[in-house]
């Protein structure tokens, strides 16, 4: 099945995934309709028990871009040193060999 990565809700689904196939945990904050979460907030808590890390990510298709809210977040995670991912697959896949659970030869067979 093609995947439409131009609509966030499937980049999404595939970020997920692919954080899942490395054992991550991931917990969605995104909705499709009016929500209580703060504005601003990321799409994704992502737990990597493995490694002892968490972090941030807030999906973005190709021409995504931020709001004024999201990049105060990006902002705040970063002053506090928590890691904060931007975009979708590949940016994914960069995160997961920074903290080590994606070897680079097989970060390479990914692209």
């Amino acid at each position: 099945m093609k995947v439409d990565l131009s609509r966030e809700s499937e980049v999404l689904r595939s970020v997920v995934r692919i954080y899942a196939a490395f054992g991550c945990e991931c917990r969605v904050f995104q909705e499709g309709r009016r929500t209580r979460i703060t504005p601003g907030w990321p799409d994704l808590a992502v737990f990597a028990p493995a490694k002892g890390r968490m972090w941030l990510h807030e999906v973005k298709t190709a021409d995504g871009v931020q709001s004024p809210e999201q990049s105060a977040m990006e902002l705040l995670a970063k002053r506090c040193n928590v890691d904060y991912v931007l975009g979708g697959v590949h940016d994914a896949q960069e995160q997961l060999r920074k903290v080590g659970l994606i070897a680079d030869a097989l970060h390479e067979s990914f692209r």
